[in-house]
């Protein structure tokens, strides 16, 4: 009887030094300190062109509508090439159709999308403008920091364009046309964000919409016509021992009112009105 309660006093002795070890090894599993902390996401700066091509299941949460459809109403339903666009905090959509290019609106919401450089990109939205730009996977030199003045002008008059923002930005349009290379009036647009008037961009669009950043042209006025010529020769390479060129002779008297150099707007003889 005596060994039997001693080893019932041995359990008992045994079960209540174990218990504490048990619960302080309860506790070390679940100890803040062995937690480990997710990965920061890593910031965006605005001056990353990225790009996302849109899944056609994702279409009709992005843009409200899907991207399957046909374009008459007796022709196939096929699949619309759709493409964001993310620069200098500003995001629209492009479309493709058969003979055309639209911009479009993003819807406004919390997207977390792959680019089209396999980068795993986070941002919120509202009314075209871009917050919280982050790299939540993937190698941030993949995508391009160095964005071309010509690239810069092309993808900021879409964004405005998809958004109609008129109120955002100062325009002046006109027709010309080169003479040496005649294939009708082209038009061009010089647009200036308000906030910047300083920075003067120039474009080009065609019928079809397709916009086209201007690069290099010099654009004078002949009296009595609203229509802008291209001036081949410069003022100043006219007068160097080229005033007999025909060339020099017919603009002696068109005024300079554009030039573009290396997508530059360098004169803007009219400004905005």
């Amino acid at each position: 009887m005596r060994n039997i309660n001693r080893k019932l006093l041995l359990c008992v002795a045994a079960a209540t030094i174990l218990q504490p070890l048990a619960s302080q090894a309860k506790q070390k599993i679940i100890s803040p300190k062995n937690i480990v902390a997710a990965k920061a996401l890593q910031s965006i700066e605005p001056s990353y062109l990225l790009q996302i091509t849109v899944a056609q299941n994702d279409c009709e949460k992005i843009l409200g509508e899907n991207c399957f459809f046909r374009d008459k109403l007796f022709s196939e339903p096929y699949l619309h090439e759709t493409k964001l666009t993310i620069f200098l905090n500003k995001i629209f959509a492009t479309q493709h159709f058969k003979d055309k290019v639209i911009t479009a609106q993003v819807k406004d919401g919390n997207y977390s999308l792959l680019s089209d450089n396999n980068n795993l990109i986070s941002f919120n939205t509202k009314n075209g403008l871009i917050s919280n730009l982050k790299l939540a996977k993937g190698d941030l030199n993949k995508e391009s920091a160095n964005i071309s003045k010509c690239n810069k002008s092309e993808i900021l008059y879409k964004f405005y364009q998809a958004h109609n923002q008129n109120a955002t930005i100062l325009t002046k349009s006109g027709f010309y046309k080169d003479e040496h290379n005649f294939n009708g009036l082209n038009e061009y647009i010089l647009f200036s964000e308000k906030a910047n008037q300083s920075e003067i961009m120039a474009i080009t669009q065609n019928a079809e919409q397709k916009i086209t950043a201007i690069q290099n042209i010099q654009l004078c006025k002949i009296k009595n016509s609203d229509t802008l010529n291209v001036r081949h020769l410069t003022i100043d390479e006219c007068s160097n021992n080229n005033q007999f060129v025909e060339e020099c002779f017919k603009y002696s008297e068109c005024e300079d009112m554009i030039a573009v150099d290396n997508c530059e707007v360098i004169l803007f003889k009219d400004g905005f009105n």
